[in-house]
């Protein structure tokens, strides 16, 4: 039996999960992804190694976008070559709705990926649709799963591989440096608007002349935000107090600097980093009310995390301040971060949850009459 695995994009941040699939799904899987918007901050690996991959050539339709179409897609379904398909649970990738329903007629098997019913959808009704029609889904978060269980998907339809990235190769680069000794204060994430990085940078110039002598704001990241933040820095005299490292994906660099930090900052949308920087045993500061990605269930105020008033630069400045006069009740929320990591989360579990969902799939007739 082989398997497809649709993919608008394959971003860094997915490659390891994509080779530990190859390697331990419990059938043949191959990779169908195209390239990102030239403008993207988000980047896709053209040739990757050790995969087996399909090109797309991906259309974009609209502002951010808003449709996507993905040439390739159809034909790759339409051959018959896969019994098994497992696409984006996305009903803007036209492609993957219209491939759903070629897949429908065929028999294929399908299984829908991603956040599941997000809030402030204004397409829930087609997400109930298409996930009662699915054979099965594989969700982000235990609260994905809720959600379509709490409108009558079945539950035994429902698996949740909590999106992570690779903890065992991070828990083996975590060095003891005490929270003292510390000084980085780090953004991860791609440089637009929605992150936000700006208010991070307003509130450490407010905060700046408190915080330890030798604290250090540090930039990881690249986007079309990139050359107004650092005019902005600029502009606030922060040269000498600011580290812009562009895009780090290499593992051994990138842990240079979580190793050095007491604190990760979220003043927009937060997502993945939320799962790294604990995995490093580094609290978390992030904005109330913005719409962050499921990795953020794990955090709870006052445990592994604090939160501040979004868009208050005054109110991050405040929290900065306050952390940073106790390194001792960081460290304290680091640790019980990094227990919950790695408990819960890392590539191996995953993988796990997708074979589980493949072999479900293959060993059950779904009703799709709703």
């Amino acid at each position: 039996m082989n398997i497809l695995l649709q993919s608008t994009i394959l971003p860094p941040y997915r490659l390891e999960l994509f080779k530990e699939l190859t390697r331990k799904s419990c059938e043949p899987i191959t990779f169908a992804y195209g390239q990102a918007l030239a403008y993207s901050a988000l980047k896709s690996i053209p040739n990757p190694q050790n995969i087996q991959s399909h090109p797309l050539k991906n259309i974009y339709v609209g502002n951010r976008p808003f449709l996507t179409y993905q040439m390739g897609m159809l034909p790759l379904i339409r051959s018959g070559k896969y019994q098994t398909i497992i696409a984006a649970f996305d009903p803007r990738i036209v492609t993957n709705l219209a491939g759903f329903c070629i897949a429908r007629k065929m028999g294929i098997k399908w299984i829908w990926w991603g956040h599941g019913i997000r809030p402030r959808n204004k397409y829930q009704n087609v997400y109930a649709s298409l996930a009662y029609k699915a054979d099965a889904l594989i969700l982000y978060s235990e609260s994905g799963a809720v959600k379509l269980a709490n409108i009558g998907i079945p539950k035994e339809k429902l698996f949740v591989a909590w999106n992570s990235i690779d903890i065992d190769i991070i828990l083996k680069l975590v060095e003891p440096i005490t929270f003292k000794k510390r000084h980085r204060i780090l953004f991860i994430g791609r440089l637009i608007q929605s992150k936000k990085a700006d208010l991070l940078i307003r509130a450490f110039a407010i905060a700046q002349s408190q915080l330890t002598a030798n604290t250090c704001l540090t930039i990881i990241g690249d986007g079309p935000e990139n050359i107004r933040l650092k005019k902005l820095a600029n502009h606030l005299n922060l040269n000498k107090h600011m580290d812009f490292c562009g895009e780090l994906y290499n593992h051994i660099q990138l842990s240079h600097y979580f190793n050095h930090a007491w604190l990760s900052v979220s003043p927009g949308s937060m997502g993945l980093s939320a799962i790294h920087s604990l995995a490093y045993g580094v609290p978390v500061l992030l904005a109330e009310n913005e719409l962050h990605g499921p990795e953020v269930e794990i955090l709870h105020n006052g445990d592994n995390c604090k939160w501040f008033n979004s868009n208050d630069a005054h109110a991050l400045a405040e929290q900065l301040i306050i952390m940073d006069k106790d390194r001792n009740d960081c460290m304290m929320r680091g640790r019980i971060g990094s227990e919950v990591i790695k408990h819960q989360f890392g590539i191996e579990k995953m993988i796990m949850v997708f074979n589980d969902a493949i072999q479900y799939v293959n060993n059950t007739t779904v009703v799709t009459n709703k």
